[in-house]
């Protein structure tokens, strides 16, 4: 029975992973053509900030030095404490459009609503204070727009690293979760995007609102792309390094899990079915991890099983990661896989159980 349990699901899971990468090979790497004479859309960037005037500086500066600079920035103020609002006030000077807005009810996804329906364009692009996007941003993702008309765009997200062995396995984590996100999306079945750099709709926006579930902290991003896909509504991932935004990886534990719990707390609220499928597929294999390695200390032939699972689940991510890693930058791919693999089935059992459990987490 246990060798039946363990093939049905270490079948499922490389089946899921290849599924990605099918789907990430099937994008298109995507090139402006600036010289066309195509009318663009006009585009809103909507950012939400709480105690954030520091990041706030480096983003107000990478938005200042876009390629294109036909856009409109609305910046909210989420009841920070620090001098994120004197920022705002103080940079608006350098943008032709900017709307400041202080939010009267607290909450990262009331604040982005409010900043959406002041908006004054139909595109609609959201990323985080804490975001670097690319130059050519803007302009990649107007051009994109204007060749597909779609009413969401998913939009990479890429990790930064620095030195630090924690920070390079953030990275890699990030990394396939994002590229799994695009593989599914790539197959026709989007079920992952990031509220980090995503671009929609205005009126998919508007009319996506009972679905938004705005008694949870976050999650508006995902929420929304099943309300679109749940419609029939046009998404699409776009594949250029133009169109990313940089982030930065947690500095420590604490701040690693309680991102990670946040994330985890939303997902009962989740409908698509194949996040769920894919959600209870990682859990299930990690928590067969657990258990054969606990088993094995007592019975030699569970230790076998659970390197048996573990080397083939960790040869069905090389693959991917392979196939990805240009695309996201990473380095020593082989070296931190394993890390990763070692340390991913306690990691993803504490948060996924603890994030489903806990209340809801505050965004800051």
């Amino acid at each position: 029975m246990l060798i039946i349990y363990l093939t049905i699901i270490c079948v499922l899971y490389a089946a899921l992973i290849l599924f990605f990468k099918k789907g990430w090979n099937k994008i298109s790497f995507f090139l402006n053509r600036s010289n066309t004479g195509q009318q663009l859309p006009s585009v809103s960037i909507v950012v939400a900030a709480k105690n954030e005037e520091t990041n706030l500086l480096n983003l107000l500066q990478s938005l200042k030095n876009q390629s294109d600079s036909n856009f409109e920035l609305i910046l909210i103020n989420d009841g920070s404490t620090d001098r994120t609002i004197e920022v705002m006030h103080r940079c608006s000077s350098c943008f032709t459009a900017t709307i400041l807005n202080n939010c009267q009810s607290e909450g990262k996804k009331r604040s982005v609503q409010q900043g959406i329906m002041a908006a004054k364009s139909e595109l609609i692009l959201t990323t985080d204070a804490d975001c670097i996007p690319d130059e050519k941003w803007v302009e990649t993702v107007r051009h994109f727009q204007a060749d597909n008309d779609c009413d969401l765009i998913i939009l990479p997200v890429l990790m930064s690293a620095s030195n630090s062995w924690f920070s390079h396995i953030q990275q890699l984590e990030f990394a396939t979760l994002v590229a799994s996100g695009a593989g599914a999306a790539g197959n026709g079945s989007p079920f992952l995007c990031n509220a980090a750099n995503l671009a929609f709709k205005k009126s998919a926006y508007k009319r996506a609102q009972a679905d938004l579930h705005f008694e949870k902290q976050s999650g508006d991003d995902i929420f929304l792309l099943e309300s679109v896909k749940k419609s029939g509504g046009k998404i699409r991932f776009l594949k250029s390094g133009n169109a990313a935004v940089q982030t930065t990886a947690c500095a420590n534990i604490q701040e690693f899990f309680r991102q990670r719990k946040r994330w985890a707390g939303k997902a009962t609220a989740y409908s698509d079915k194949l996040l769920i499928l894919t959600a209870l597929t990682v859990l299930l294999i990690s928590m067969s991890e657990i258990a054969l390695l606990v088993l094995g200390v007592f019975f030699g032939k569970y230790l076998i099983a659970c390197i048996s699972v573990f080397f083939l689940k960790y040869a069905v991510d090389l693959i991917f990661i392979q196939k990805v890693k240009a695309f996201f930058k990473l380095k020593h791919t082989i070296r931190n896989s394993i890390l990763l693999s070692i340390i991913y089935p306690l990691y993803i059992c504490v948060t996924g159980i603890a994030g489903i459990f806990s209340k809801n987490v505050k965004w800051k």
